[in-house]
């Protein structure tokens, strides 16, 4: 019986460096508003406290003539039961959301630039990635190609391109994400890194002006309008165009969706 007693109560070193990690773990999970983080934290807390109520339920009294008492301390056999069962609801969930978090983006490469005036490539008629480079041709472009890489694995290679308006004096972006699952994602993933095409615009300079005008406009002056088109090739369901155009905005950005539809408009305006 005693050597039961000492190993369960050497059992309180373990509960207590779990116990340790736990509560920053919670911490940070609650700076960073991360759900699995808060959800890892409260796991590993209520398993040490399991730990230790395992581990002191029970009391020994020696009589010093060989002979000892034990029982159940009722009120630690009370917080074992309480904390097995937010481990296991805190441990249930915790596996559920692992299983099922959503992929997400680990990296962003740039695999690939163009020029000011992108070269002419041969490109079937009436597809989105030739409307991608043939629109807006009063603008000077300059573009890029990115690789999006997520943690499953799977790599996307994303068009991104400026457009300068000198006339306007503005500038707006434009990006074509090919037939890929997780279209929505990178949609997503571009209101927060579309600034990587624009300081790309700006490492170029070009200077232009029309016939006749003494002051020529430098692409460093013109100014971005907030405005991005979005060339998609999977249909995007309404919620989570909603969801999208809602993201954008919150970011002072305006986002046009030119997927599968807008080709079908375009082939029956032809």
């Amino acid at each position: 019986m005693n050597f039961v007693s000492e190993v369960l109560k050497a059992m309180g070193v373990p509960a207590g460096l779990l116990a340790g990690t736990a509560i920053p773990v919670f911490l940070f999970g609650i700076a960073k508003e991360n759900p699995t983080l808060i959800l890892a934290g409260l796991t590993m807390g209520s398993l040490s406290l399991v730990i230790y109520f395992a581990s002191n339920s029970r009391w020994w009294i020696g009589y010093g003539d060989g002979t000892s008492e034990s029982g159940w301390d009722r009120a630690k056999v009370t917080g074992l039961i309480i904390s097995a069962v937010v481990l296991v609801a805190c441990g249930t969930w915790l596996a559920i959301r692992l299983m099922n978090i959503p992929d997400q983006v680990a990296t962003v490469e740039t695999t690939q630039k163009a020029a000011p005036k992108p070269q002419q490539t041969e490109i079937p008629q009436f597809t989105l990635r030739q409307l991608f480079d043939s629109e807006f041709e009063h603008t000077t472009k300059y573009g890029q190609e990115r690789e999006v890489i997520f943690r499953s694995g799977i790599k996307v290679r994303v068009q991104s391109r400026i457009y300068m308006d000198y006339d306007a004096k503005s500038s707006f972006l434009g990006f074509y994400i090919p037939s890929s699952p997780r279209t929505y994602e990178i949609a997503a993933m571009l209101a927060d890194n579309y600034n990587a095409t624009l300081e790309a615009g700006k490492e170029i300079s070009v200077t232009t002006s029309n016939s006749g005008e003494k002051i020529a406009t430098s692409s460093k002056d013109l100014a971005f309008t907030g405005r991005i088109f979005l060339y998609h090739e999977d249909a995007l369901e309404l919620q989570k165009l909603a969801a999208l155009e809602t993201l954008y905005k919150s970011k002072n950005l305006s986002v046009q969706f030119r997927g599968p539809d807008y080709l079908v408009t375009k082939i029956l305006s032809k």
